[in-house]
């Protein structure tokens, strides 16, 4: 928070103690919050006005970018059908010194920022660029250049001093750092964590593709979108879905394991006495993953934290939210979000989920019950034992996820189940 400094010299003689005791009270520090224009200018840019109609006048009079601030809440309020009041504060805006040319750009490129954004989620890709390029006439470049007030760190940028090019950590994050070209947002995939779906979204709102005939077309391209280090380091808006670490883990079991949709030999499987791959249990996943570096044999089970590039995200978003996830992408990019779970046939959501004890129990016995309609929940493939051991190999996973979410917000959260978190 900063403050306002000016405090008048005290009274020369008693007489004048009373207009000095008003003055300083007048002339006192306000603080106030020095990031809200930031904040507010981002907002309008991805057309938030829900969240631009909560400044109001009271609370912006001793704001020293007040002018800009109540010019913002104003073109919120037009967009939400609040004109009276709209009007009251552009006057007031006017009178607080903004120019009549900035109250034209601020109202004028609003509406070309909504008609993008409603021409981008009915897949109208020529339309919706036709609207951005209006957006940044209207605006100019300058302050277009200026929308990139988040300041984007890198998470392993600072962990050597060595070229950015040869640190393994931090490009490993920036290969899965995806861009959506209308706005310069990125979007930081991590495998299980419904990257199917964004994926695909951020293909239709890129134009590459525009319907499900061509799901296949995002596997082949997984390096089609993304980011190189300028837009990177310029992006206005990140955002990162993240998962619970333990289901997560069983996903990537019964979806990629069972099915034999991924090799399994960087996991050294001969460890096992031989036995087959459809042979592989539950317990003898998680016993391979503890051996030497076969935690990072595999993109699908590689700790969540090596995929974030940022050190902090504009949105965190957890999987198991997926509705809230996708009306607020469209909000604030104007994407579409597709549900791709029914077309790509990923996870275990198309099963009848059945509980019991199934650490134990063979790949091929859970295969066979996949085909008949069937599957083992997330749940019932752990016991106290396997809690225990997956907390250790996704301690930091467990860690960011609890810190984002809330303590209550992992989906093994019973009693029980929280005695093997460390």
């Amino acid at each position: 928070m900063a403050e306002a400094e000016s405090i008048p010299l005290a009274p020369e003689s008693d007489a004048q103690s009373e207009s000095f005791a008003a003055t300083l009270l007048a002339a006192a520090p306000v603080a106030y919050d020095s990031s809200l224009l930031e904040r507010a200018r981002t907002q309008w840019q991805f057309c938030d006005w829900q969240s631009l109609v909560q400044l109001n006048r009271d609370t912006l009079q001793h704001h020293p970018d007040r002018a800009k601030l109540i010019l913002l809440a104003a073109a919120g309020r037009l967009q939400t059908g609040q004109d009276v009041e709209a009007k009251q504060y552009i006057r007031l805006a006017q009178d607080w010194g903004v120019s009549k040319k900035l109250i034209s750009h601020i109202l004028i490129t609003g509406v070309y920022n909504c008609l993008k954004r409603a021409a981008a989620i009915s897949n109208q890709q020529h339309c919706a660029q036709k609207y951005f390029e209006n957006t940044i006439e209207q605006f100019g470049k300058s302050t277009a250049v200026n929308f990139c007030t988040t300041k984007n760190v890198f998470k392993y940028a600072k962990l050597s001093n060595e070229a950015l090019l040869n640190n393994k950590k931090h490009q490993f994050a920036a290969s899965h750092a995806l861009c959506h070209y209308p706005t310069g947002a990125i979007y930081s995939y991590i495998p299980k964590n419904g990257c199917t779906s964004l994926r695909y979204s951020l293909a239709i709102a890129n134009g590459c593709i525009s319907g499900p005939e061509e799901l296949e077309w995002i596997h082949l391209n997984n390096d089609s979108f993304k980011a190189t280090l300028s837009e990177l380091i310029r992006s206005p808006y990140s955002f990162v879905v993240l998962r619970c670490p333990f289901t997560r883990l069983a996903s990537v079991y019964l979806d990629k394991v069972v099915n034999e949709r991924i090799s399994l030999k960087s996991l050294d499987i001969y460890k096992l006495s031989g036995k087959p791959i459809d042979e592989v249990s539950f317990r003898d996943f998680v016993w391979l993953l503890k051996q030497d570096d076969a935690l990072y044999g595999n993109h699908h089970w590689i700790p969540q934290v090596d995929f974030l590039v940022y050190e902090n995200y504009s949105d965190w978003f957890r999987i198991e939210c997926f509705g809230d996830l996708s009306s607020r992408l469209t909000l604030k990019l104007g994407v579409k979000i597709y549900d791709t779970r029914n077309l790509a046939k990923h996870g275990t959501d198309q099963y009848r989920q059945v509980s019991g004890q199934y650490s134990d129990i063979s790949a091929s016995v859970i295969k066979e019950m996949q085909s008949n309609g069937i599957s083992p929940s997330h749940r019932s493939l752990y016991d106290e034992e396997l809690l225990s051991q997956v907390s250790s190999l996704y301690k930091e996973d467990i860690n960011i996820y609890r810190s984002v979410f809330g303590n209550g917000a992992l989906e093994m959260d019973s009693v029980v189940f929280n005695r093997c978190i460390p």
